[in-house]
This record gives structure tokens, sequence and C-alpha cells, in this order.
């Protein structure tokens, strides 16, 4: 009972100390001041480029005629307005091989400095017209570029229109790996909202990798606080959230992976509802857009380039800290500290556990076999476009509301089940019932604080609360609640994610698309697979078996 008294102050001790270490934390400062003057932006204007878009070209998916049409005639616009345009193409696998284009318009200042402003103006083929998903903001920045043509700006300035963001963001991607040297910040812009804009959102995710600089966010949220628009911003739990998920569902991704400073800003507005009904869809139609929405986002994104353009400096890229509010930030030495003393509370365990070394090793052995048992449905999965289970997509599951997403294979979806649970059938009998499982965990936590430091605070830190104490109870039914705690945040999450992408259901077959596609590193789904196969032995000898 001391035993077991101990460890229980020991975790409380180590929990304390998580949650106190938050508070040790830093203002956020402007370190760059807001462009105060008038700023005019012809909302009329940007309506119309992005009427005779969306009415001219409905229909422009990556690799077709209407997309090259399309990317002729903004390229011809920016020739007209004076810029120095150029362009690039690029490959990406939609089923099979297509060819993108991306436009890039460049205006020269008095220093070898860059801005660059970008957007897509691609759509997913469910939609026609894409008005609010890529017309508006497409409408507004070719506007803006005929505003900034005879600004005296003191930095150059680039407008770099791409495609195939529905895609996995291949556009954006050649640009970043082109311009990887060549530009200092990025402003992606994206969805103008159907209705009036109550407020703009930003989005600051890395493809994988990365985050937008917290200068960055600041000067956004400023410019915001002077235009008297409210900014949306995730922090706290939902930085950490999108931070352990790591996936980018817009243009900034790809370009903060290349350690460009990047931010997305969108809109939200007074129709939620109608948003969600008409987003990638052929409701999605230029009559549901206000032209007051395209004076408010464009006249903020002036506002943006302007204090950008005149700011005696522009901060490098840095992307190591974490904001616990709006106001505040934790610096990159505590986002390692915090996540890795969840550490101690597995070694805790780890150091009190009294079993025998012979039952504890084979314990272990036996959530390695289970974890190796699992293993043939990475595989199936991670080479089924090789197999011919799911057609080529680059990188990126298609874009939300596609019919290959409610349309699963269900061949591969029963071997994905079928084999591990097949081998499991015949080699539980064979496996050790210990403590072992808690090395395992150890390992786990170790390899996840490598891989994604915020991961191991949202995705594992609850099986590591939760998990070890499953030995110390009687009761099965208590066990099974330990257990189910351990996943916590994953099925909320999965469960918010299965609401934002409109899959439902069907989230299942989006993560295996996502593993087949490279959306999820394989790394990741082997630390995933691991912390399974640790569930599986703990459901199996805990729970089920007497």
């Amino acid at each position: 009972m001391k035993r077991i008294l101990s460890l229980v102050l020991i975790n409380l001790i180590i929990l304390s100390l998580f949650f106190f270490l938050h508070f040790i934390n830093f203002p956020v400062k402007s370190e760059i001041k807001v462009y105060e003057d008038e700023v005019y932006f012809n909302g009329t204007s940007a309506y119309n480029y992005a009427y005779y878009l969306s009415k001219n070209f409905p229909k422009r998916v990556v690799g077709t005629q209407e997309e090259y049409e399309a990317f002729v005639w903004i390229k011809n616009n920016l020739e007209e307005m004076g810029y120095e345009v150029k362009t690039e193409n690029f490959t990406v696998n939609i089923e099979y091989k297509r060819i993108g284009w991306n436009i890039y318009a460049f205006k020269k200042g008095s220093i070898n400095e860059t801005i660059a402003i970008l957007g897509n103006y691609d759509m997913v083929p469910m939609s026609i017209e894409a008005a609010s998903d890529t017309a508006g903001h497409v409408g507004v920045l070719l506007e803006l570029a005929k505003e900034l043509i005879n600004y005296n700006s003191k930095r150059n300035i680039l407008f770099a229109f791409v495609s195939s963001e529905e895609w996995g963001m291949q556009g954006a991607k050649t640009f970043a790996k082109s311009f990887k040297t060549k530009v200092k910040v990025v402003i992606v812009a994206e969805d103008l909202t159907v209705g009036k804009i109550t407020s703009l959102a930003l989005e600051s995710m890395g493809q994988f990798k990365g985050y937008s600089p917290l200068w960055l966010r600041k000067i956004c949220k400023d410019v915001g606080d002077f235009m008297k628009i409210k900014v949306e911003d995730p922090v706290g739990i939902w930085e950490y959230i999108y931070r352990a998920v790591d996936i980018s569902f817009t243009d900034q991704g790809p370009i903060i992976a290349e350690g460009i400073s990047s931010i997305e800003i969108s809109t939200r507005g007074d129709k939620p509802e109608l948003a969600r009904e008409v987003y990638h869809t052929e409701k999605d139609v230029m009559e549901n857009m206000e032209i007051e929405s395209f004076q408010i986002y464009g006249a903020f994104l002036k506002r943006l380039i302007i204090s950008l353009d005149k700011a005696e400096r522009i901060p490098d890229y840095e992307p190591d800290y974490l904001m616990v509010n709006e106001e505040r930030y934790i610096n990159s030495l505590l986002t390692w500290i915090i996540p890795s003393l969840l550490l101690l509370i597995v070694l805790s365990h780890l150091i009190f556990v009294r079993e025998k070394s012979i039952r504890f090793l084979r314990s272990f052995l036996g959530v390695i076999i289970y974890f190796l048992s699992l293993l043939p449905s990475l595989l199936i999965v991670t080479f089924s476009v090789q197999l011919n289970f799911v057609v080529t997509y680059d990188t990126y599951p298609p874009p939300p509301k596609h019919p290959y997403l409610y349309s699963p294979n269900y061949l591969l979806l029963f071997l994905f089940f079928f084999l591990p649970a097949l081998i499991i059938f015949f080699i539980n009998k064979k496996i050790e019932k210990g403590n072992g499982f808690i090395l395992a965990l150890l390992l786990a936590t170790i390899a996840s604080l490598f891989f994604n430091r915020f991961g191991t605070v949202i995705l594992l830190s609850q099986a590591i609360i939760f998990w070890p104490w499953i030995p110390y109870v009687k009761k099965r039914l208590i066990r099974l609640v330990l257990l189910l705690l351990g996943l916590t945040f994953f099925l909320i999450l999965i469960t918010f994610f299965s609401i934002l992408i409109f899959t439902g259901p069907f989230i299942i077959w989006y993560l295996i698309l996502g593993m087949a596609y490279g959306q999820f590193s394989l790394i990741g789904n082997i630390i995933a697979f691991f912390v399974g196969a640790i569930f599986i032995y703990l459901l199996i000898h805990f729970i089920i078996k007497k």
C-alpha cells in the first residue's frame, strides 16, 4: 500500500509541475508596426475579377483545359498591369499524371528583400465556380496587384498564383522549392466567405514540420485590432492539437516546411451553415458573395503587406514556441521540458515494478510480438498504390466531399483488420501476462518525444497517465475505463476531424488513405502501431482474459 501511495504522490508532483511550467510564459511583443495611414481598396473591382473567373472558367480543375485557360487569363491580367511575369509548371498525380501551372508576378523594390502574396486558383471537381473557395481570394489578389503596381515599395513584392492546392498543395510546394532563398515572408490568401465577413482566421501549420513564427501571427492580430476586425488564432490546447497533428490543409504548409515564414489568412462569415453547405459543391457560386467582404478582406491584406514592407526589419523564421493564450507564449526550451516530464511518469512506474525479471521480459516480448503482428497491415497500406488497392494521388487523399472518400476498398479494409486479428488469435495464448508493457510504453514515449513532442502531450499523455495503473486494479470494468481513458484525445480528434472534413464514419478510410499516400509519415505510423500493440496487449491480457 505504501508503494502505491508513493507512486500516486510522485505522479501527482510530476503532473503538477507539468501544468505549472505552462505559467512560466512571456508576453508576445509586436516586432512590426502597423501602417496607420488611410488604405483604400476597391472591393467592387475585386468582385468583378472573381465574377469573371467564376463564370468563364467554372471547372478549372488542375490539369484540365479550363484550368489552363484560367492560368492564361490571370497571366495576361498581370502583364497588362505592368508586372514582370514568369510561369512554372509541375506534375501532379490525380489518378493519372497531370500538369499544373504557377504564375509569378514580380515588382522590384529599393532593397533586395521580397514579400510574397500567394493564392491558389484551381478547384475541386465536385464544385462549379468555386466562388468562395478560390475565385474570391483570386479576385482580391488581382485587385491588390493592380493597386500595388504603382506603390513605391521598399521591398520587392511577388504575387504567386498557384495550382493544385486541392491536391496536396503541389503548386505551393513547387513555389517553395523555387523561392526558398528568395523570399522573406509569404502571406497566403484563402477562402473568402459567403455572406458578410465577421472575422478572419489564421492557419499556421507546416506540412509535416514547422509553424508560423510568433512575430507574423502578432502583426496579423495587430492589423486586425487596428481595423477593428476580429482575428481568430488557435492558441493554448488548440495550438497543441494542431502542432500534434502536424498536417497542413492549405498552401502555407509546404512553404513553412521549407523554413520560410508564412501564414494563411482566411475568413469567417455570418452564414456558417450556408458556408458548410456550399463548400466543395455546385452551390458555391458568386451569387452567394458580397462586395463588402471583398473590400474588408482586401483592405486587411493591403494594410498587412504595406506594414511588412515599411518595417525596418522583418524577423527571421522561428517556429519553436507555443502560445498559451493570445498574449503570452512559452519558449522553445519549455516546449521540450514540459513534454519530457511525461517520461518521468513512465519511469516512476518502471522503478516501482515488483515482478520477476523473466516474467517482465516475456511480457515485454509479448508486446513486441503483437507489434510485429500489426506490421503486415502497415505494409499492405503503405504499398497499396503499387498493389492497385487505391487509385493514385500525391501526398494527400482527395479533398473533402470527394466521392472517393466515401467509396472504400473493402478488400483492403478487410485485410487491414483481418490479418493482424488472425495472427493474434493464434499466438495470444503463448503470450505471458505481466508489466513489461510499461517498458514498451517508455520506448514509445521516447520515440514520440523525438518525433513530435506536441504529439506526445496530446496523443500519448493519457496512455502514459492511465495505462500503468491497470495492473493495480482488480475490477475488470475499471481496467477497461482506464484503458479507454488512455485514448481520450485520440478519439476526440478522430470525431472532430470527421466532422471538419465531412467524412463521418468514413474517417477510418480517410486515415488509411493518409497512410497510403504519405500524408502520415512512416515513422509516425510505426510509433502509432507500436502504441496500438500496447493497447491490444492490455485489452487481451488485462480485460478479456481472466
